[in-house]
């Protein structure tokens, strides 16, 4: 028995130290069964500590209280292992082990009270048995209620079945073979240790096997999950479910440790982490919260988050459910956009949306903001009938029609619209449109729902429309110009107004659904095709020319223009035409008219242009006749230069002349206008004009009787018969005739407006014709244009005709020419009347020489060479001469030596002040000194229209010697 100790020592520590395992899991977990187990195997610790008291203190070891202890400990210990079982597996404990375990105990008490187990030991045999049953049952109990069965479950289950069968017939070895009670100690021991540790084992190893299944279906959970799941610490993403990567679009390697502040939308950042801090701190916040985070792809995304705060390692960490709501919330922005945007058209629909019962006072359960602008009335007012009903607002004569129509169209299912008056808050009767529908529910009406609009001002414009279709009714046929309506390509018509019929010469009947060409109105068929197709692309077409026919044939002129216009699918057109026949007649007049003009113009410019290059030409050619003059008066005869000299004052007189008939163009010409018969004048010309045109041209005179007379230069008739005889005798090959004719005329003004330039009055006409060789009509528009000529080169200056139109522009007259090839020329030349007794006399003074009698003349010329040359012929004329190029230093001149200057010999056109101007001063200060222009280009202050005014004396340029010492001494011989 000595052995026995060392072992029961070693088994109390092994059993010892797993009933701790066993105490330390229960007050880890709370498991009932740790509980009981715990207490069991304490039991068996208490029983093994009973066993060994005998080698510890001196006891018997058959001691019968040590005996019953140790046997209802045993007793007690398997039972609750059973119940252990049971309550691990959450089985229902049957109360029968306990009344077992009671009957046993009372029996094993009661042998050993009446002392009978240690005489009778196979008394102990049905306690035993118990015991064995027992272990063996929790042996079955173990494996059969295993969810997953292994080696070492059944392991454990048969140990508890050799358990239970080692205590059966433990008493019995004991009785029989004592000896070996060490070892059949060790054996239940080593069982119970086994037993132990290996239930431990299967345990935890359940746990395990639990923790991963669980762990597999979390995974499984989260990865199925429609939210995303992360776990955040620190605000650092740790872990998250595969749905966490969908909805960032991050990768798992790219969204681990990143954090929260990478992801989220920059606007909601701050508020974000403002409430994980808080959450942090324990602070109260909304359960659920939404933000926006930026995707791995930029979009932006919503989400709904509900998080919670948990400890991860001793640290704070974050649960995120975050839900993807960006479609809820573009659904909640369009719905809110569908919203504002009902709002809107409601509010600015020029009406009222409603919705009332079906019943006669159209009780209404809702009317649109719509309702206080249409009737005056507030929402408030109507609905529910607060102050009054909308059938009290419908005009009462309308109000009983409005009620049967709607429950009318109710009856067949219909929706209803109609048209009637209202009255409103301010008592003002309105139209109004409605049209609405029924509500039904389960067969029942429960409302009506519609719209109201205001048509006032379009019942107004429907009654101003029909007043316009009669006006425009009236319009159309009353109408000047044609306007028809007719199809597009056939071009049959639908409606024609008055104009058209009257001027067509059809009769209304005759024309409508008539075609164009049954009718025969369009004399270019082609031009109407051109027409239509243009009308066709362009939809439109004005102002264009058009002959059109009438009912008779006649050619009618019109500007036509139309439009094309859809009715009822047909495509018409709208043409409106206007007759302009008589228009395009006066347009060609017109046209002819300012054909005239044009030349008129040009031929002004010309002749501006020709008297300012005569003013400096005459001045030069002044210059060259007066030095010529000196020279030659110095000269002998005989002098071999004489002849030199002489050609040049020849040559500059020649071109004198030139000028001067530039001048007479240009009607800048000075001259001495007096009353002439032109047939006394004509009669002295005749001699000159036959020697002029040769023996073989016969000039033929028919003078007209009562010849009026007229006011002009004598010398101007002669220019003109001396160019036109020229002209004629040029245009005559070899025989030929010219007639010269003077008659009377008068022209009307009807004759006069058919005449550009030709104004109403009596003229004295001479007309001068030959039988030439005549002119087309391109020469006749250039005749008058200086230089022009149709000569060969050297035989002719051009200047012969624009000196005859010249004259005769410049005494108001008028010029005009007949000419056709081969058949001859005339020219018609209309001169005023010049009525005698308006005329004053005008006496020219004695000339009496040109030597002086030793006057004083002052000299003023801005050209330095026409006023040295002045100087010099008058020095030479015995005068004594004062000179300046100013007008200005003339005036100072004259003050200093007012009572010796007798003559002043000025220039007109001059810098600073004019001669005119001048003259006005000095005369004005000294009346007794005379004056005398000079000019080779008069202006308007001496000449006007190239009349000389009375009592101006004027010297043209380029002169001689002798005429001006004639001119100079005339003036200063005048009284």
């Amino acid at each position: 028995m000595n052995s026995l100790f060392p072992v029961g020592v070693s088994s109390l520590f092994v059993v010892a130290v797993v009933i701790f395992s066993y105490f330390f899991y229960y007050r880890s977990t709370k498991k009932k069964f740790f509980a009981i187990w715990t207490v069991a195997w304490s039991l068996y610790v208490l029983r093994l500590i009973c066993l060994l008291l005998p080698f510890i203190i001196p006891i018997d070891t058959n001691n019968s209280f040590l005996s019953l202890s140790n046997r209802l400990m045993n007793i007690i210990s398997s039972t609750l292992i059973l119940y252990g079982f049971y309550s691990l597996y959450n089985k229902k404990f049957s109360n029968i082990w306990f009344i077992f375990c009671g009957i046993i105990s009372f029996y094993l008490i009661l042998i050993t009270v009446f002392d009978a187990l240690n005489s009778w030991i196979f008394l102990s045999l049905p306690v035993s048995v118990f015991t064995g049953w027992v272990h063996i049952w929790n042996g079955i109990f173990y494996f059969s209620n295993k969810n997953i069965k292994t080696k070492s479950t059944f392991f454990i289950s048969t140990l508890f079945l050799l358990w239970g069968i080692h205590t059966i017939h433990y008493s019995i070895d004991l009785f029989f073979m004592p000896s070996f009670m060490p070892w059949f100690y060790v054996i239940d021991v080593t069982l119970v240790v086994i037993i132990l540790v290996g239930i431990l084992f299967e345990y935890f190893n359940d746990i395990q096997n639990r923790l991963n299944a669980s762990e597999e279906n979390y995974n499984l959970i989260l990865d199925n999950s429609e939210e995303a799941i992360v776990i955040a610490r620190d605000g650092i993403i740790i872990s998250f479910n595969t749905r966490a990567e969908d909805v960032s679009g991050y990768k798992k390697n790219e969204l681990l440790m990143k954090t929260f502040d990478d992801l989220l939308y920059h606007e909601d950042r701050y508020e974000a982490i403002e409430r994980h801090l808080k959450r942090q701190q324990g602070g109260e916040i909304s359960k659920f919260n939404t933000f926006r985070i930026i995707t791995r792809s930029g979009e932006i995304k919503w989400l709904e988050s509900n998080a919670t705060v948990f400890s991860m390692n001793g640290k704070k960490a974050t649960l995120n459910f975050l839900r993807d709501i960006t479609d809820k919330k573009k659904a909640e922005e369009d719905l809110y956009e569908s919203k504002r945007r009902l709002f809107t058209l409601m509010s600015n629909l020029p009406g009222m949306a409603y919705r009332c019962k079906n019943n006669h006072d159209r009780t209404m359960e809702f009317v649109s903001d719509g309702f206080l602008e249409l009737t005056g009335y507030s929402p408030e007012e109507i609905i529910n009938n607060c102050k009054l009903s909308y059938a009290n607002i419908i005009h009462s004569e309308d109000r009983e029609r409005v009620w049967n129509h709607i429950q009318s169209a109710l009856s067949e299912g219909k929706s209803f619209e109609l048209i009637y008056r209202i009255i409103c808050a301010t008592g003002k009767e309105k139209w109004v449109w409605e049209k609405g529908q029924i509500v039904m529910d389960n067969d029942n009406i429960i409302a009506l729902e519609g719209f109201i609009s205001d048509i006032t001002k379009l019942k107004d414009t429907e009654t101003a429309l029909m007043q316009s279709l009669i006006k425009f009714e009236k319009t159309f046929q009353a109408n000047p110009v044609w306007i028809t309506l007719s199809t597009l390509d056939e071009g049959r018509y639908i409606e024609a107004n008055e104009s058209f019929l009257k001027e067509i010469g059809y009769r209304q009947e005759e024309v409508i659904d008539k075609a164009w060409q049954e009718l025969d109105t369009w004399v270019d068929p082609e031009q109407r095709a051109n027409i239509i197709s243009r009308l066709k692309e362009n939809g439109r077409i004005l102002n264009q020319e058009v002959k059109r026919k009438n009912k008779k044939g006649d050619i009618i002129n019109t500007l036509f223009s139309a439009e094309t216009l859809v009715l009822e699918d047909n495509e018409l057109m709208v043409s409106v035409s206007q007759n302009i026949t008589a228009l395009k007649k006066v347009q060609k007049d017109r046209d002819s008219l300012n054909e005239q003009l044009r030349h008129s113009q040009k031929m002004e410019s010309i002749g501006r242009l020709a008297g300012g290059v005569a003013h400096d030409y005459n001045n030069m050619l002044t210059v060259i006749i007066i030095n010529a003059e000196l020279l030659l008066n110095k000269m002998k005869p005989g002098s071999p230069y004489y002849k030199n000299i002489d050609e040049i004052l020849n040559a500059a007189e020649r071109s004198a002349n030139i000028t001067k008939q530039l001048l007479v163009f240009a009607r800048k010409e000075a001259i001495s206008p007096e009353v002439l018969n032109i047939n006394l004048t004509l009669d002295g010309m005749l001699k000159m004009l036959k020697r002029l045109i040769g023996e073989d041209i016969e000039l033929i005179w028919n003078p007209g009787t009562n010849l009026w007379p007229v006011k002009m230069d004598q010398s101007q008739i002669d220019q003109i018969l001396v160019n036109l005889s020229v002209n004629s005798r040029d245009a005559i090959d070899s025989l030929g005739k010219i007639t010269i004719e003077t008659e009377n005329v008068t022209i009307d003004k009807l004759l006069s407006e058919k005449t550009t330039g030709l104004k109403p009055g009596e003229y004295v006409l001479l007309t001068f014709s030959d039988n030439g060789k005549g002119m087309d009509t391109e020469v006749q528009k250039n005749i008058f244009e200086p230089f022009f000529t149709t000569k060969d080169i050297g035989k002719g200056t051009g200047l012969g005709l624009s000196t005859v139109y010249g004259i005769v522009k410049q005494n108001n007259g008028f010029i005009d020419v007949i000419s056709n090839p081969d058949e001859g020329t005339a020219f018609k030349i209309y001169i005023p009347r010049h009525e005698i007794n308006s005329e004053k006399t005008y006496i020219e003074p004695d000339n009496k020489g040109i030597e002086s009698d030793g006057e004083t003349i002052l000299v003023v010329e801005d050209d330095v060479s026409v006023k040295s040359a002045t100087e010099k012929i008058l020095s030479g004329l015995g005068y004594n001469v004062l000179s300046t190029e100013n007008p200005k230093e003339a005036l100072d001149i004259v003050e200093q030596n007012s009572d010796s200057i007798h003559l002043l010999l000025s220039d007109v056109i001059m810098p600073e002040m004019s001669g005119r101007d001048m003259a006005k001063k000095i005369t004005g200060m000294f009346p007794n000194i005379k004056v005398l222009f000079m000019s080779g280009y008069t202006s308007d202050s001496i000449i006007k229209e190239g009349l000389v005014y009375q009592g101006v004396n004027y010297i043209e340029k380029p002169f001689t010697t002798e005429k001006l010492g004639l001119k100079v001494r005339e003036v200063l011989n005048e009284k």
